[in-house]
């Protein structure tokens, strides 16, 4: 009983992965990022569960767009190490 808690709570490390989104030229209709979608369908499917996703927008005159912090937690051996 005891070695199934154990087991349940062993691989629970958590981390932060980060992601930048250049922003797009102006349109009118809205705009999906598919390459970050896909991304956090590896994470996903890789054993990480998604505990938070958080944004802070730039614009300077050298770059101007979206990063994207998104906070995980692995959830098995796999994606532990």
């Amino acid at each position: 009983m005891i070695s199934k808690i154990i087991n349940r709570f062993r691989y629970k490390k958590i981390q932060t992965f980060t992601y930048f989104i250049p922003a797009p030229p102006t349109r009118r209709t809205g705009y999906r990022e598919k390459s970050f979608d896909q991304l956090t369908q590896q994470l996903v499917e890789l054993g990480f569960r998604i505990l938070d996703i958080n944004t802070c927008s730039i614009n300077t005159e050298s770059s101007t767009g979206l990063w994207v912090i998104v906070k995980t937690q692995s959830t098995n051996k796999t994606s532990f190490n």
